[in-house]
């Protein structure tokens, strides 16, 4: 992990408390580049709506591979669609409920 002087100025209000949460949201421009003040691998992530689409994706791909093998358990089914979306299995596991 970095020192805590290498950080940028936005992780160091985060870490330090105070309004963290609004602080740290703004980490996309309106015009979708990062801002100086946070790093391309936080902006890159996308925002909340973005993510929830995302993620309404990888469970509408889980259901229909639960119809398509209803004797597949869970897991098998989650690492179908990490595997498609190039994800870890264990954030299709967070981001996606079970089809049972």
């Amino acid at each position: 992990m970095k020192q805590y002087d290498e950080l940028s100025d936005a992780k160091r209000r985060y870490l330090a408390g105070g309004a963290a949460a609004e602080n740290w949201l703004p980490l996309i421009n309106p015009n979708g580049k990062p801002t100086e003040e946070t790093d391309e691998h936080w902006a890159m992530r996308g925002s909340r709506e973005e993510k929830r689409k995302r993620w309404e994706e990888w469970q509408s791909h889980l259901d229909r591979k639960h119809r398509e093998h209803p004797k597949l358990g869970v897991c098998k089914l989650r690492r179908i669609v990490a595997k498609h979306f190039k994800v870890s299995d264990r954030t299709v596991r967070l981001r996606t409920r079970s089809p049972f």
